[in-house]
């Protein structure tokens, strides 16, 4: 008699259960306006965002970033500079990169303007079909720096430059130029903020 009321009890929350997923199921049709009942997922909904220990800067990325650093040597000078860099690549090959290249300091700075030109020159060495679309000084994130664009017959690279003391930090977007998509490199940019105090106006 037990077993019988507990596996009836059982049959009657099983059926409940059943007309409740069913009545969930139609639930968006009493929502009000033209629902599809389809979500709406926000564009970069699936990015997240990335901080390195210890904190130096934050970003928000497609993947998390595989991570390297190296020693590399400044260009008609004796003395070395510190790369740190950052790569997340999406499926498509589509990859975010930061690069964090710290000076000396006893290096002269001054010329950000060489500086800026300096960089980029050693990006287009790396292919020689590499043609400089675009290259001009500007304010990044207030400070000093400098915007770019590199083509070639397969990739596409936006990139944006600028110093803060004697680190240059180097954000670039690359891509296909079938799959390049601005407001990705829009995100990815503007996304990105240093653990610093702001400069002073």
């Amino acid at each position: 008699m037990g077993r019988n009321l507990v596996l009836g009890a059982f049959m009657v929350l099983f059926l409940f259960m059943i007309y409740l997923a069913s009545d969930l199921k139609e639930a968006y049709k009493i929502l009000p306006g033209n629902t599809s009942g389809q979500l709406v997922v926000p564009p970069f909904a699936d990015w997240h965002v990335y901080t390195p220990e210890p904190g130096l800067f934050q970003v928000s990325l497609p993947a998390p970033p595989q991570a390297a650093h190296s020693q590399v040597a400044i260009p008609k000078s004796d003395k070395m500079r510190h790369y740190q860099m950052y790569v997340s690549e999406k499926l498509d090959g589509t990859a975010m990169m930061i690069s964090l290249i710290t000076y000396p300091t006893d290096y002269n700075l001054k010329n950000t303007q060489q500086l800026f030109r300096e960089i980029v020159d050693e990006l287009l060495v790396g292919n020689r079909e590499n043609r400089l679309e675009d290259f001009s000084l500007e304010e990044i994130k207030g400070y000093p720096g400098a915007r770019f664009q590199i083509q070639n017959p397969q990739l596409k690279i936006q990139g944006r430059e600028f110093l803060v003391g004697n680190t240059l930090y180097l954000l670039n977007y690359v891509a296909t130029k079938q799959a390049f998509q601005e407001d990705e490199f829009t995100h990815f940019l503007d996304s990105f903020s240093l653990s610093l105090p702001s400069p002073d106006r």
